[in-house]
């Protein structure tokens, strides 16, 4: 993880495919949020764009190429460390839902856009997934039909 002088970027993605998001549960062992629902993501190594870091972070977590991503927010937290973070959550789109989870997480699941406002989420996720609803016109994207 790249840190200079007690301050770190981290990146996240909302995955989208076929009108559903990709969420992670962390591993109940994990020091950061155990057993809660996440995104996938970690920090930028040194010398990482953000778009290099995120596409490496999807691939190590969950095994799936992300294409075709956008910034949809910025966030900020001071880890157990004391390091101050920035971290950037991009919309990203992926090819295939073959999901291969890394020792990070225990469980994946793909949740419908308007399904997962009923999903108890920690309040950052909630922040990122409203914050990509109000963007999903502007960028093109079609919210998916309910059933």
């Amino acid at each position: 993880d790249a840190s200079f002088g007690g301050f770190g970027v981290a990146v996240k993605a909302i995955i989208i495919h076929d009108g559903c998001i990709l969420l992670l549960r962390r591993s109940s062992s994990d020091t950061w949020n155990p057993g809660e629902l996440d995104l996938p993501g970690g920090r930028l190594h040194i010398g990482e764009t953000a778009a290099e870091g995120l596409e490496r972070e999807v691939r190590e977590e969950t095994g799936l190429g992300v294409h075709s991503c956008f910034p949809i927010s910025v966030w900020n937290f001071v880890d157990g460390g004391g390091t101050s973070v920035v971290g950037i959550t991009f919309a990203s789109q992926c090819h295939g839902r073959q999901v291969r989870l890394s020792d990070e997480h225990i469980e994946y699941m793909w949740v419908n856009l308007i399904d997962v406002q009923s999903i108890r989420l920690p309040q950052v996720i909630r922040d990122d997934i409203d914050a990509l609803m109000s963007q999903l016109p502007v960028k093109g994207l079609r919210l998916p039909h309910g059933d």
